[in-house]
């Protein structure tokens, strides 16, 4: 322990991953890590927006990462059978077998859109809603529910004003996490 890094304490505790960048960049107001396993980017996208919308931010910036440092994840979920044996995640396939993992990290700046026009910022794309939702009890812990995501996903499109049975309101594109 004489050899520990300065900032070993904090530098290893999820809780202030965030707070390091707010750190380095020296940004001030919420700076918060959110861990939902893989679904943790898509819910600090979610938690982004509603905070632009209620005018907590002007910008906000959602990241996600997962690097496999060790073996340690990959031999206890297969031990779990949580892994597909063919290597491929296929979300709502009849065919799907269980996940893939891989490294990843992401990163997307988000404001409100009549922010983005006032600065004058390239806008890739815009976010009408988002929803988030736990699915309760299934079959098993990590086992997602075919009812409470199709419920999830009606209630999304609710609240954007779409209806999801016609094809001129679905989205050019959608971003689920892998066990959808």
């Amino acid at each position: 322990l004489d050899q520990a890094p300065t900032y070993f304490a904090v530098g290893t505790s999820r809780a202030v991953l965030s707070n390091r960048v707010s750190y380095f960049f020296n940004w001030h107001g919420a700076s918060v890590t959110i861990d939902t396993a893989c679904s943790s980017s898509l819910v600090a996208v979610h938690q982004a927006v509603r905070a632009l919308r209620a005018g907590d931010s002007k910008m906000a910036v959602a990241c996600g990462s997962n690097l496999i440092l060790g073996p340690e994840m990959y031999i206890i979920e297969s031990k779990l059978k949580m892994h597909s044996p063919d290597g491929l995640s296929r979300m709502w396939d009849a065919d799907a077998n269980g996940y893939a993992r891989g490294d990843g990290v992401a990163a997307v700046v988000l404001k409100t859109l009549s922010q983005a026009l006032r600065d004058g910022d390239r806008i890739e794309a815009v976010i009408r809603e988002t929803g988030v939702n736990q699915d309760g009890a299934t079959p098993g812990l990590t086992m997602p529910s075919a009812s409470a995501q199709r419920a999830l996903i009606h209630s999304v499109y609710k609240k954007a004003g779409l209806d999801p049975e016609n094809p001129s309101h679905w989205p050019q594109y959608i971003e689920a996490h892998a066990t959808s």
